[in-house]
């Protein structure tokens, strides 16, 4: 939807890569693909199947721990559920990316009634968010409004589909 090119040429961070399952989608985008995650176990499991260049245990949402560089294209799939409030995150991310860098993410989509914050933690551990606290977030930490979004089933989870948000903000 982006239309960017699949070239291998840009720096990409795969954010919170879990155990791999994009880096064979980003693959085709990326001159270098970086992995970062705060779980070592999966870490190791990312290190054994040999799909990054370089992997970094990070905390998201501290600056000191992402890996070192820039980067043209960060990628967070199903990761940001587990913070609340995005602001910090998303400033961490954004001094991370070159200019005219692209940040793609998805989250959990907030239901009627929204949470009056922006977000929520639900029963399942995982936050939910609003389209109008992703876009608060993202003015707030340089990015302006999200240049594009749209919703989708992010997940099933025990039969059931999990409503999200997939966006994309540039810096």
């Amino acid at each position: 939807e982006l239309g960017l090119p699949q070239e291998n040429a840009r720096s990409v961070l795969d954010a919170g890569c879990g155990t791999g399952l994009c880096a064979n989608h980003l693959r085709p985008y990326a001159k270098t693909l970086a992995g970062a995650d705060i779980s070592a176990k999966m870490l190791n499991i990312c290190l054994e199947k040999g799909v990054y260049d370089t992997l970094t245990r990070t905390d998201l949402s501290v600056p000191a721990t992402y890996p070192e560089g820039s980067f043209d294209l960060v990628v967070a799939a199903d990761v940001l559920v587990y913070f609340g409030n995005l602001e910090e995150v998303f400033r961490c991310i954004h001094a991370k990316l070159t200019p005219g860098g692209w940040f793609i993410f998805t989250v959990e989509k907030a239901p009627d009634p929204e949470p009056p914050a922006g977000y929520r933690l639900n029963a399942s551990g995982r936050h939910v968010h609003t389209l109008d606290h992703i876009n608060s977030a993202l003015a707030t930490s340089g990015f302006g409004i999200a240049k594009r979004h749209f919703e989708d089933t992010i997940r099933k989870e025990l039969g059931q589909s999990v409503d999200g948000l997939s966006v994309a903000a540039q810096k």
